[in-house]
This record gives C-alpha cells, sequence and structure tokens, in this order.
C-alpha cells in the first residue's frame, strides 16, 4: 500500500527538506559560556547545536547567551567575565553561510575576537596597569578543583592498575613490561596532579581585592558604557595580584585623602573618576603609621610623670592600651599581632607606672 501524500505536496508547495537527527542534549541545551570566550577573546573551543534548517544563514558557533537579570554572559563583554560591553554586535564571528543546512556535526567555534573587543581589553588593561588597586581577575577555584579531581581520579586509575599487576607477579605470573609501563604512566600522571594542585595553592594564596577597589572599578565601568558591573556571583571568585595591594582600612582610606591633597597635581579625573598613583596612598599611610606610633607611646609617659593621683594614672594606662590596640586593628594588623602587641604595650606601661611613677605619694 502507497503512502499517503503530504500536505504540502496536495496543496502544490515545494516540500521542505527534512530536518537532521536530534542533537545529543550536552549539544543542544543552551549553557553559560566560558568568561573568556563570552567576551570573544579566546578561550577553549566549543561544540554547539547544527543551525536549524529553516535558517536562511548558518548557526553561529558561539553561544548567544539571553539576559540573565545581571548581564555578565553578555557576548560582547570587553571585560573577561564580567560581561556588557560598551557596543559591538553580539555575533562578532562571520557566519559560513557556505555551509550545508543539513550539517548535524557540531561546529568548533574558533577562538578569537574582533578589533572593536581588543580595544575595549586595552582599554581596560591601561586601566588597571594605572590603577594598582584595581588589579582584579578571577580565580576560577570551581574550575581549578574540578580539574584537580580529575587528574586525582587518573592517579587512583593507575593505582588499581598498578597494584593488579603487582598482584599477579606476587603469585609469579603477570608481566614486568606492564609494570614498567604503568609506572611511567604514573610518573606523567603525578606530574600533571602536582603541577595542578602547585598552580592551585598558589593562586589560593593570592588576596581578594578590597571593598572599595571593586566598587570603584565598577563605577569606572559603568562611567566608560561598559553597561554591567562586575557581578555579585564572581565577587566571591576575584583576587588581586599583590598582598600590598589589599587597602580596604580606615588608615588607607584617610591616608588616600591626604594623598589626593598633597599630591594634587597627579590626581587624574578619568570618566567621572578620580585617580592617583597607588604607591602614592601606601607612602602616606606609612608616614603616618611612622607619626601616630612614637605618639601612642610618649604621650601616655609623660602625662604619667606629671599626674600624681593613682587613679588618674590607672586611667590613663587603661586608654593608651585601648588606643594602640585600635591603631593596629585600623591598620589591619592580624588577631595574633593584636593580641600580642597589646599585652606588650600594656606590661610596659604597667612596669613605667610601678617604677618612676610616683605611686606612693598618689592620692588613690
Amino acid at each position: 500500500m502507497s503512502p499517503s501524500p503530504d500536505r504540502t505536496q496536495m496543496e502544490g508547495h515545494p516540500t521542505t527538506p527534512p530536518f537532521p537527527p536530534a542533537s545529543p542534549a550536552y549539544l543542544s541545551a543552551p549553557q553559560l559560556t566560558s568568561p573568556y570566550h563570552a567576551g570573544g577573546g579566546g578561550g577553549s573551543p566549543q561544540y554547539l547545536p547544527p543551525p536549524s534548517p529553516r535558517s536562511s544563514h548558518t548557526y553561529h558557533p558561539a553561544y548567544q547567551p539571553t539576559d540573565h537579570t545581571n548581564g555578565f554572559t553578555s557576548a560582547s563583554s570587553p571585560f573577561p567575565g564580567y560581561g556588557g560591553g560598551s557596543g559591538g554586535e553580539g555575533n562578532r564571528h562571520p557566519s559560513n553561510s557556505s555551509r550545508s543546512a543539513r550539517a548535524s556535526t557540531p561546529c568548533l567555534a574558533a577562538p578569537g575576537y574582533s578589533l572593536e573587543e581588543h580595544k575595549d581589553f586595552r582599554e581596560i588593561a591601561d586601566y588597571m596597569s594605572g590603577e594598582g588597586d584595581c588589579i582584579l581577575v578571577r580565580r576560577f577555584g570551581a574550575l581549578r578543583f574540578r580539574d584537580m579531581l580529575c587528574k586525582q581520579a587518573q592517579v587512583m586509575e593507575v593505582e588499581i592498575q598498578l597494584a593488579e599487576e603487582d598482584g599477579k607477579v606476587l603469585q609469579g605470573g603477570g608481566d614486568i613490561e606492564m609494570v614498567k609501563r604503568l609506572m611511567r604512566k604514573l610518573d606523567t600522571k603525578l606530574k600533571a596532579y602536582d603541577d595542578a594542585l602547585e598552580r592551585c595553592h598558589r593562586t589560593y594564596t593570592m588576596p581578594p581585592p578590597s571593598t572599595r577597589s571593586l566598587s570603584k572599578t565598577n563605577t569606572w565601568l559603568n562611567t566608560r558604557g561598559f553597561q554591567h558591573r562586575v557581578p555579585e556571583l564572581f565577587q566571591d571568585d576575584m583576587i588581586t595580584l599583590d598582598q600590598a595591594l589589599v587597602t580596604d582600612g580606615l588608615m588607607t582610606r584617610f591616608a588616600a585623602l591626604i594623598a589626593r591633597v598633597v599630591f594634587k597635581k597627579e590626581v587624574s579625573r578619568r570618566a567621572g573618576v578620580s585617580q592617583i598613583p597607588a604607591h602614592r596612598p601606601i607612602l602616606v599611610a606609612r608616614a603616618l603609621i611612622a607619626l601616630i606610633a612614637p605618639v601612642i607611646l610618649l604621650v601616655p609617659v609623660v602625662l604619667l610623670c606629671y599626674l600624681k593621683a593613682l587613679w588618674k594614672q590607672i586611667v590613663v594606662v587603661v586608654m593608651a592600651t585601648v588606643t594602640s590596640s585600635f591603631a593596629m586593628m585600623v591598620a589591619k594588623a592580624g588577631n595574633a599581632e593584636v593580641f600580642m602587641a597589646t599585652s606588650a604595650y600594656a606590661a610596659v606601661m604597667v612596669v613605667f607606672l610601678g617604677t618612676v611613677a610616683n605611686v606612693g605619694g598618689g592620692k588613690g
């Protein structure tokens, strides 16, 4: 029995070509792109679903993301991993119009970026290089741990194979050449695992940026036309490259205000953000610490020499100790450092009070 004619054939319309075979879920499901590929700047190749046969042009190999409320997956992002560019088309790669619509093989996305994105990268790089406290990059912590766990699993697989071969050899059988091959394979896998472990440890020793640096960078991105900010999703994954650049204490903020007044000629205002060389606030902060430290120590000593009442001397010691502890806390000293320094300072004040001050003649 012959099959019944199609409706389109009965109406005289041309028959549309058949759809290609269904692609696996991991090829057709929308996914967030790599932050560097989202900006068009290189990254690993991505396999994406084949084009629709009804489309007049081929599918772009890179995923065209939708709006996820914070917009950090915009394909035109010039800021790697942050999203929202200053302009440019979403599809920056030329479409391959000669490709057949029936093709069902995944398309390999070629790495690279356009001239417009290159200009954006250069502008942001110039800003970061001029603002030392705004050198912000992602740690990619989850991906690093995933890579390390995969390499760990590969080492464990070789370990199991080696244990099986060792058992066979001990029982009088087995292949000693297989054991040698497994040992060479184990050496290769361990080197890769050790390298991943060392890189992960080195990355996690880098400190997170300060809140002021994040806010300052977001302001600069907005004023320069980069429509989106550093998303909150990535803020816990951001790092800066130098321990000395983590300057978010009250002392440093006060030092930055003084530096803008003292070094007024070096302050530049670009894109609505006042910028000053990063070493100037650090220099002023060190000068303030060098001035405050002897004052905290010498002023109580002078007061203890002139005060005769015991209760007044005790109040001076307590106030001086609390002030010293607060100053170290503002300078972002560690908990152990604050505790040890405060204890030493209090001991010095008590010894001075008992030996130099006129305790016997005081009126308590």
